[in-house]
């Protein structure tokens, strides 16, 4: 067993003998002692300044016609994504955890200013509030329901808040989240006791809006 004598610095444990980083291992058991004074329970100011160094920022809307937009989703409809694995030397080095969010509010999508509609590309995401609520996958204990203002910077403020420095917080939003449906059932996921299924990822479902776009009401699909 070793021991390692360590100095807390902006969230980091340092070894002052070396001044390098000591990492602790995924799903190990530690001993940790110290000062009744060097520990303390984690406050919002503590995740809101994780978040704000996420590098991410609000993602703002183009001011469009309101006849570009459409509906994708109603408020309270549940989104699956997941968090890759990490491999060093062909072995596995952290696993892949799969979560589900749920957004707070209708999401849309618009068709971008200057654009015809040509391609489905032509469409972007609007902001959205979501909130991260489980981990269906991979062992995390979700300590923090992480509130955002839109997909894209949940995912990243998921990535930094639970796995600082360990992967990248970028994502392609529309290939990264899918609907998923609920039915009382045996679980698709240990421990639940409602079958998940992970249905249409988003580009889908804007593929959809794009190919209906224009089409006259009531014409055939």
């Amino acid at each position: 067993m070793k021991s390692f004598e360590v100095i807390c610095k902006s969230g980091h444990l340092i070894d002052p003998q070396t001044g390098k980083r000591v990492i602790l291992m995924e799903d190990h058991k530690y001993t940790i002692a110290g000062a009744e004074s060097s520990f303390r329970a984690p406050n919002e100011q503590d995740i809101d300044k994780i978040l704000k160094n996420s590098g991410q920022k609000n993602v703002r809307t183009e001011k469009v016609d309101a006849d570009r937009f459409k509906k994708l989703l109603s408020a309270g409809s549940k989104l699956h994504f997941q968090i890759s694995g990490v491999k060093r030397g062909g072995k596995e080095f952290f696993p892949a955890y799969s979560f589900i969010c749920i957004i707070l509010e209708d999401l849309y999508v618009y068709l971008k200013k200057d654009r015809k509609n040509e391609s489905y590309t032509d469409w972007a995401l609007s902001p959205c509030k979501c909130r991260l609520e489980e981990c269906m996958s991979g062992g995390l204990m979700i300590t923090d329901y992480l509130l955002s203002n839109s997909l894209n910077s949940l995912f990243s403020h998921t990535v930094q808040y639970y796995f600082p420095n360990q992967r990248s917080g970028s994502a392609n939003v529309f290939e990264t989240f899918s609907l998923i449906e609920e039915r009382p059932g045996t679980g698709l996921f240990s421990g639940t006791s409602t079958e998940i299924r992970i249905n249409e990822k988003l580009a889908i479902l804007r593929e959809k809006v794009s190919r209906e776009y224009g089409k006259p009401s009531g014409a055939e699909k």
